[in-house]
């Protein structure tokens, strides 16, 4: 390969960081190893020293790989004699003391070269491509420069991809890889077949003309010994001597093993199992043929598995057998295997025999710190869920110190042994309505219930905050309740809903921020409280059980000129005496149109009772400070509600939509360019025309609440330029657009900024972007422009947007 120097000279290549000096154990014993990550190809470049973890027991499998990280890769992996390039001279001048015998390895056996004839670009992050080049001519790919073609890149993507190089790996040729993509690019690599140049000349010399064929052409390397056969791969002759050569099988001269894939992992799934030399590397299940995470029928399986007759597939649940059958049929909707949450594998071989694996997610809750004396982790069940309760010892699983007490955590069992553990995705949520045994929608997202979770006498206090446990799939493991928010509600004032028999009702405003009027149940305690103020609640049937905060402080009589609440300070005035706040405080504002939620003494508006007015304010206070305060502020002034912003917004026309979002409040949707890209805003004002506005401001919605339009053209960042209503013509030349033509009396000549945009805005609301020329071509003979023009500057002061207006 060595005369690939030269051609290959501006070509990148790259490496990863490996922690040569560390010895590893077992990937399996990585702590930050996941299921989610390509374990069979950590573990089996752990194995033949590629590539191992650090000090603290991490493989760091998302970290980057640079160039000269890869070259270690490379070196370790194609055992290059590395210790005679310590002193070697190299051309580059960025490649660090660690790294030039791997460098220099690799760049004299021409596995790499520079990214310059004096660069190599150590600290680059490698690329799919290059990556995928330095594996290909491990493989013996690319031995003459004619092999690239016009595009290196193009050539070594189209050839990996055409031999499976980029199994398992996501991503594109200019895709920095991580440690996890090198490790199965290696493997993919170790399995693939080697090639040599099949004796084909690449170019027909006659004489004084030499006519090149193109690229090389490969044949795959075969042999009769028994390493050839060591990852039990195809026969490749008639008398069946010779087998195909894998560059795993090379390497390691048939001491790396794969096997035939007859063997079953402790799930049941056709598997693989590795060794090197004389031990055991691990069993790693090969890829499905169909998978599912709900509930999966039986003539889906038929369709989905390509079967043309009734079949009897094997069922292993959990690891066990038992002589478990299921009968695949072409049109049964009935028969049905796994359910929401539950992992169902089908594999199919080339007799049609199928097995079906199914694997639960078990749920267990941890008990206690991790005891670092024995190395253990307890673990409780949990009622209602597939659990587990029991010790998990670090000599079977790493990473258990990472688990703390009362996580929850996901487990896989197999034939009553735990196989897996990892925590468990948990959301606290605000409930805000349920279908019984079917799903629970908490802030605003619905979640469907576990297959292996019985919900079925779960019921939720509306509003209230719980504690949701998800499995990997995003379905719903567990309900837990906790201490929240939820459970308080401001009651402005009751009603009677109806003349006879009728419900009571009130106004409420939850701790959430959502308003409603609810239904009053008659078991609330209410006797003479039945006043504005705040309550505790559970929910009966479709009503509220309220119960009055009696230590709750009132204020009705807060006098004007009182500062209530002042940005950033801890005081609360206006009661008898200073009430504290802190961040967790929530503040229900109520401004006389709607109710606004803020959380934390830091992020509430200055609220400042007006002259000559009075206002009123409720408090629940706990441990000496405020966590809900209630104000009516329809007397007050309130500042820093709204937040500012530098955006520029085009009202596109008069028209929208009207709506009522969850609190109540109705806003208006209008069609707009908003900082040179057309969308829509939201806002709380219907009045807007058309035309450019700034000054914008958004409050704790993000709907607009104020903004101002762009009236004159003496502006230096924004301007509108007269209603040219008789008409005028548009010319264009050399970065100038002219309104009025040459011979106009008062033209107007906007420069326009080397990156520009052109709007062109319909009478009815329809936008079109166009560049200076086609304006000018569009409106340059007749005085056909009419409409107002309006502009945006860059920070040079030249016009980066041109809005048209068409007038009627």
């Amino acid at each position: 390969m060595r005369n690939l120097k030269r051609a290959l000279s501006l070509l990148l290549s790259s490496t990863m960081v490996l922690g040569m000096l560390v010895m590893g154990s077992s990937a399996a014993s990585y702590k930050d190893v996941t299921s989610e990550y390509n374990k069979e190809a950590i573990d089996v470049m752990e194995a033949v020293s590629v590539m191992v973890g650090d000090e603290n027991g991490n493989f760091n499998p998302d970290q980057k790989v640079t160039r000269a990280q890869m070259a270690v890769v490379m070196a370790n992996l194609l055992d290059l004699k590395v210790d005679d390039f310590k002193n070697a001279v190299l051309p580059f001048t960025d490649v660090p003391e660690w790294a030039r015998p791997f460098v220099a390895a690799c760049y004299a056996d021409g596995i790499t070269a520079g990214t310059s004839a004096t660069t190599y670009g150590s600290n680059d992050t490698v690329t799919a491509a290059q990556a995928g080049l330095m594996m290909l001519k491990a493989l013996g790919y690319f031995q003459n420069q004619g092999d690239f073609g016009g595009d290196w890149q193009l050539a070594a993507v189209k050839q990996a991809s055409k031999i499976d190089l980029y199994d398992g790996i996501n991503a594109g040729a200019t895709t920095a890889l991580t440690r996890n993509e090198v490790a199965q690019l290696g493997l993919n690599t170790l399995e693939a077949t080697m090639v040599e140049p099949d004796g084909t000349s690449g170019s027909i010399d006659l004489g004084d003309i030499v006519i090149d064929l193109g690229g090389t052409k490969y044949a795959e390397v075969v042999s009769s010994s028994s390493y050839a056969q060591a990852f039990a791969d195809k026969n490749d002759d008639k008398d069946g001597n010779k087998y195909t050569v894998q560059l795993g099988e090379k390497l390691y001269d048939g001491d790396l093993k794969k096997g035939d894939g007859d063997t079953k992992d402790d799930f049941g799934r056709k598997a693989d199992t590795w060794t090197y030399k004389t031990s055991e590397i691990g069993t790693y299940s090969a890829e499905a043929d169909a998978t599912y995470t709900a509930e999966v029928k039986s003539e889906d399986l038929y369709k989905d598995l390509g079967l043309n007759k009734e079949t009897k597939a094997t069922v292993y649940t959990d690891g066990s057998n038992n002589n478990s059958e299921f009968t695949i049929e072409k049109n049964n909707d009935n028969d049905s295997l796994g359910g929401n949450g539950v992992l169902v594998e089908a594999y199919k071989d080339s007799d049609d025999n199928v097995t079906l694996t199914v694997i639960n997610t078990y749920l267990a809750q941890v008990d206690g710190d991790y005891d670092k004396d024995d190395e253990e982790l307890e673990l409780a069940s949990l009622d209602d869920v597939k659990s587990y309760s029991g010790t998990l010892s670090s000599d079977d699983f790493s990473g258990l110190d990472a688990f703390e007490d009362e996580d929850y955590v996901l487990l896989t069992i197999a034939n009553d042994e735990v196989k897996s553990i990892e925590k468990a995705e948990v959301l606290n949520a605000t409930v805000t309505s349920y279908t019984k045994d079917k799903s629970v929608t908490a802030d605003g997202t619905k979640y469907e219930y576990s297959e292996s979770y019985d919900a079925s006498n779960l019921t939720y206090n509306l509003k209230d905050e719980y504690t949701l446990v998800l499995d990997k799939t995003g379905y719903v493991l567990y309900t837990d309740g906790v201490e929240a928010s939820g459970n308080y509600v401001y009651i402005t004032e009751f009603g009677n809903e109806g003349a006879v028999n009728s419900t009571l009702v009130a106004n409420a405003y939850f701790a959430n921020g959502t308003t409603e009027v609810i239904k009053v149940h008659g078991d609330s305690n209410l006797d003479d409280n039945s006043h504005a103020g705040w309550y505790t609640y559970t929910t009966k049937s479709d009503k509220y059980v309220l119960k009055v905060v009696s230590d709750a402080k009132n204020s009705d009589n807060i006098a004007a000129g009182t500062q209530i609440t002042e940005n950033g300070k801890v005081t609360i005035n206006g009661f008898d005496s200073t009430l504290k706040a802190n961040s967790k405080t929530v503040f229900l504002i109520d401004d006389g149109d709607k109710v606004t939620l803020y959380t934390g003494i830091k992020n509430v508006p200055d609220i400042k009772v007006k002259d000559g007015k009075k206002a009123a304010a409720s408090a629940v206070v706990e441990n000496s400070y405020v966590t809900y305060l209630y104000v009516d502020a329809e007397n007050c002034s309130i500042k820093g509600a709204s937040s500012s912003s530098s955006d520029r917004v085009y009202i596109l026309d008069t028209s929208y939509d009207e709506s009522i979002n969850e609190n109540d409040d109705t806003y208006y949707t209008y069609d707009a360019i908003v900082n040179g890209k057309e969308t829509t805003i939201n806002t709380t004002d219907n009045s807007y025309v058309a035309g450019l506005y700034t000054n914008v401001s958004y409050d704790a919605n993000d709907y607009v609440d104020s903004m101002d339009i762009v009236a004159s053209n003496d502006n230096d960042d924004y301007n509108m330029y007269k209603d040219f209503g008789n008409g005028v013509v548009i010319l264009y030349q050399d970065g100038v657009l002219t309104f009025g033509g040459q011979y106009a009396e008062n033209p107007v000549n906007l420069v326009l900024a080397d990156s520009y945009k052109i709007f062109v805005v319909e009478t009815d609301g329809d936008v079109t972007t166009v560049t200076a020329s086609k304006l000018a071509k569009d409106y340059e003979t007749t005085m056909s422009f009419k409409g107002t023009v309006y502009t945006t500057l860059d920070e040079d002061g030249y016009v980066a947007e041109v809005y048209c207006q068409l007038a009627q």
